[in-house]
């Protein structure tokens, strides 16, 4: 022990950021797996390329969460009490900027995706959307890379300078906070509708919208203050998985939508045919029996005023 380094009197300040963002990555990991397992148990007829990205996204969470454990026993447990091995980046900057950057561009791009098949006139808002969701992959992996060929926060930090960090980070907020604004516009406009019903619904979804897109995009904007702050720093806060899962997840909330039942004129009738429509057209026009309630199994595309809730099948039932 005697040929280690004495420990500076701020040690805390330097380790103690890597330490809460390891264990509150592991600890969105936890969620996450808990989240793949609902998606497994409920979803099993979900088309393959949901599938595709819900287990790839599970499969980066693990190699990334897996590589923050190893950064965290080089520097907490075989570097005990050596500020050489806190000084070493380690491989961090692989599991940190280099894989986060990637796991949040594959997410944005398919928040893109989501708001084109809602609004196809958005194209050229999804374009630019998609261009700054590139723009901060490449800052992040830039700065990945760079961190491997130096090993060490305060020589990479300096080699890379402050304008790389910032296109990533500043980029990935940026991007953030105009997916979570478009789906919310989007949906809030949707709800301009006489129809009660329709409205209930997109109220409850626009709500979840909020939940989960605004949080990428508190978590992404506090990561940028928190580099500022201390740029030499790993946070390991990467919650862009979670989000996605919560997506998905969140078509449970309307596997049952109560009806109140239709009055005799056929008005609410109208109304409700109108106002639910799947990818294969209405499942009734005006003049038909009324339904009195409806039940979503979420195995095909709905459009709700116009507005695609994701992938839930509405199955109309008469009134006895």
């Amino acid at each position: 022990m005697s040929d280690l380094p004495p420990l500076p009197p701020h040690i805390s300040a330097i380790a103690a950021p890597s330490l809460f963002g390891i264990l509150i990555n592991w600890m969105l990991y936890g969620v996450l797996v808990v989240q793949a397992y609902i998606y497994h148990c409920n979803f099993p007829a979900d088309k393959w390329s949901y599938k595709t990205l819900v287990y790839g996204m599970l499969f980066l969470e693990t190699v990334q969460t897996a590589l923050t454990g190893a950064d965290a026993y080089y520097w907490f447990a075989s570097g005990f009490g050596d500020i050489r091995h806190l000084e070493n980046s380690y491989i961090s900057a692989f599991d940190s900027p280099f894989l986060s950057s990637v796991i949040a561009l594959i997410v944005q791009f398919f928040f893109c995706h989501r708001i084109w098949k809602m609004e196809k006139k958005f194209w050229s808002f999804c374009v630019l959307t998609a261009a700054v969701s590139l723009t901060q992959a490449a800052g992040g992996i830039a700065s990945g890379v760079v961190g491997l060929e130096n090993n060490n926060f305060a020589a990479a930090s300096r080699k890379l300078g402050q304008t790389v960090a910032y296109i990533w980070l500043l980029g990935d907020a940026l991007a953030d906070v105009m997916i979570a604004g478009a789906m919310i516009y989007l949906l809030q406009r949707a709800r301009s509708t006489d129809h009660e019903r329709t409205n209930t619904i997109l109220a409850k979804w626009v709500r979840l919208t909020m939940e989960t897109n605004a949080v990428t995009a508190a978590v992404a904007t506090f990561a940028f203050v928190l580099h500022v702050a201390a740029p030499e720093q790993s946070y390991f806060i990467c919650p862009y998985s979670n989000s996605l899962y919560l997506t998905f997840n969140n078509r449970l909330s309307f596997q049952t939508l109560p009806m109140r039942p239709a009055p005799s004129s056929g008005s609410s009738n109208t109304a409700v045919t109108k106002a639910v429509k799947t990818s294969q057209g209405s499942f009734s026009s005006a003049g038909e029996a009324s339904p009195s309630y409806i039940i979503g199994t979420f195995e095909q595309s709905v459009v709700v005023d116009g507005v695609e809730l994701d992938t839930l099948k509405i199955h109309e039932h008469s009134a006895v």
